[in-house]
């Protein structure tokens, strides 16, 4: 019982420290929970096979698909291509920043990421 609450009192102050040292730190391993499945059990995964086959639900994207693939009968253009004009419409009249955010994702792909930045001032 005193090992269990050692290593919550580590972890709590381990939490409690910066980042930068609390990453110099050793990691305290958590213990394993419950039983793991014996050989023989029906209810084990077989070796190599995943236990979602089908991977993440697609449903609503497969729907959202199906929309924005479909034509406006007063303009001939599928809703997708209505949605990009407005977009673009938008970014050309300098109303949404946003717009223009969005308009860059959707043509080269967010490849953005935080770059953590030092800035020192002298007085």
């Amino acid at each position: 019982m005193a090992t269990k609450n050692k290593s919550r009192a580590a972890r709590s102050a381990k939490k409690a420290m910066p980042p930068a040292v609390s990453a110099l730190l050793p990691k305290v391993k958590k213990k394993a929970r419950g039983k793991p499945f014996e050989s023989g059990n029906p209810w084990r995964f077989p070796a190599g096979v995943s236990g979602n086959k089908s991977g993440k639900c697609k449903l609503l994207g497969e729907s959202y698909a199906k929309l924005l693939a479909m034509e406006d009968p007063q303009t001939g253009l599928t809703y997708a291509e209505l949605g990009a004009r407005k977009l673009f419409e938008q970014v050309m009249n300098g109303d949404s920043v946003q717009a223009l955010r969005e308009l860059r994702i959707g043509t080269e792909g967010d490849d953005t990421f935080d770059v953590p930045v030092l800035v020192v001032v002298d007085r």
